[in-house]
């Protein structure tokens, strides 16, 4: 029969291992991104439907588009960490 010592050490040997094999085990990556909207307004306060929106990245020069709904709002998603500028065209009304 195993002395009370040898069990001890048996059962610091087993949480070593298990401690190694949880620490050796692959990480997942984490993801950062995040989210951009807004409300596109003309010089007098109106909100501008039909909008084109354009977050363009300045160091990868990749761009993300979208279009303001009908009461002017506007979302990006899943935009990538970087740093960006964003340009807001729209037609001219009458």
């Amino acid at each position: 029969m195993p002395s009370r010592t040898e069990k001890i050490r048996r059962s610091e040997a087993a949480v070593l291992l298990v401690c190694l094999l949880a620490a050796s085990s692959p990480l997942f990556a984490q993801l950062s991104s995040a989210s951009l909207n807004g409300v596109v307004r003309d010089a007098t306060g109106a909100v501008v439907a039909n909008a084109t929106v354009v977050l363009h990245n300045v160091d990868t020069t990749v761009e993300r588009t979208t279009i303001s709904n009908e009461v002017g709002n506007y979302v990006l998603q899943n935009i990538t960490p970087g740093r960006y500028r964003l340009q807001v065209k729209a037609a001219a009304s009458a």
